[in-house]
């Protein structure tokens, strides 16, 4: 029996463990304000960060106005627009350093590695040059061709050499999936590769990936995944594997669900010390590199 191709799809978790930021705690910079609404939704949250000032730039261009007089002076109105927040978002994830699980993550000697994050850190440990032969982002990928090896790395929602393209609302999101589906909707055709086809031909580890319900393209995928399944018993022989690390986030219905659409959830103990989060990642280091 072949072997099945071993894919990795991490999230932000990895770069919190060398203290990077939370998305809350980005988003909170780019707005430039001093607190934002507890909206569980970080897509949503960055459609409130952004659709006030683009609404206040389009009444003002309406009646002609750039200017303001204040005090008997002028001094101009400015407004950040959606291009200059995603490229603030950009210029601060790329001052960040790599934490050392990345490290770990070259040693899983995946054959693919999606992740959610915009920065480039893995490619760049592999020390690929960013030539992209695709545009469209969800065949857009880079190769690793060496020593035999052929390896393939996805940013699926963008990365921090081309801001204006990456995903951040809900409106971006929504668009991506109905590329998603035009995709699957044309599987039986020869088009380029996508990271959307390895979720049902390979073997996937999940980690560092809170899945929260605003990812609505992988929770798409998932759930046609499990659709095609049940249609078609014999399709989809390859495993999903998600480690759900045990700690005061840890979501007893979403693991029921992720169980429903024939995800494997492996749970991780979570120590409460000081290394808590350091330790739950070596054992699922050591859990994907034994599997």
């Amino acid at each position: 029996m072949q072997k099945m191709d071993k894919t990795i799809l991490y999230g932000n978790g990895v770069n919190l463990l060398g203290g990077g930021l939370s998305w809350d705690d980005v988003l909170l910079r780019i707005s430039k304000k001093e607190s934002l609404p507890q909206i569980q939704s970080n897509t949503l949250k960055y459609e409130y960060i952004i659709l006030p000032q683009e609404e206040r730039k389009t009444y003002l261009l309406r009646r002609g106005q750039s200017l303001l007089k204040i005090n008997g002076g002028i001094a101009s109105i400015r407004i950040n627009t959606e291009e200059e927040l995603k490229e603030s978002l950009c210029a601060e994830l790329v001052k960040r350093s790599p934490s050392s699980f990345y490290d770990k993550l070259m040693q899983l000697d995946a054959d693919n590695y999606i992740t959610t994050n915009y920065e480039l850190f893995l490619p760049q440990k592999f020390g690929i040059s960013l030539q992209y032969s695709e545009t469209d982002l969800i065949y857009k990928h880079l190769c690793l061709d060496k020593d035999g090896q052929h390896k393939t790395f996805w940013n699926i929602h963008g990365d921090t050499s081309s801001p204006q393209d990456i995903i951040l609302g809900l409106s971006g999101y929504c668009e991506y999936v109905a590329k998603i589906n035009g995709h699957l909707s044309n599987s039986n055709e020869v088009i380029a590769p996508c990271w959307v086809n390895l979720l049902f031909t390979t073997d996937v580890h999940i980690l560092g990936l809170g899945l929260g319900y605003e990812e609505v393209d992988l929770w798409n995928v998932l759930t046609t995944r499990k659709r095609n399944k049940r249609s078609n018993p014999g399709i989809c022989k390859n495993r999903i594997y998600y480690y759900a690390i045990r700690d005061k986030s840890y979501d007893y219905g979403k693991m029921e669900l992720l169980k429903a659409l024939d995800v494997n959830v492996v749970d991780v103990e979570f120590d409460n010390s000081d290394k808590a989060y350091i330790n739950a990642y070596e054992n699922i280091f050591k859990l994907i590199k034994n599997a």
